[in-house]
């Protein structure tokens, strides 16, 4: 990822960015966290969406997208699937996605 238009992300952008080269996963936790606060329940308030893994998939999928990173999704390799990996400048992230009781 280029990372000389993160001074144009928004700061819950900006601060994810930062973490993600940090390779701090609990700061990556939290900032994490406080993304998916910030989506209105409403959006998904009559449904049960957010039951369902492929949601979480998608929100983190777009997010990262959307940020410029590389990034593969159902990588298929000779030790099974990955759910999502997510190349930054210095660091790989590699994320399994699973719902529990929500």
């Amino acid at each position: 990822m280029n990372t000389s238009g993160i001074d144009n992300f928004a700061p819950v952008h900006r601060n994810i960015s930062q973490v993600m080269e940090s390779a701090n996963s609990n700061a990556l936790k939290e900032a994490l966290k406080s993304f998916f606060a910030s989506i209105p329940h409403d959006w998904h308030r009559k449904n049960n969406i957010a039951e369902y893994e492929g949601y979480w998939a998608t929100v983190m999928y777009t997010l990262f997208a959307g940020m410029g990173y590389e990034i593969k999704a159902e990588d298929t390799t000779n030790r099974g699937r990955l759910d999502l990996m997510v190349k930054t400048s210095k660091n790989i992230w590699l994320f399994e996605f699973k719902v529990k009781g929500i």
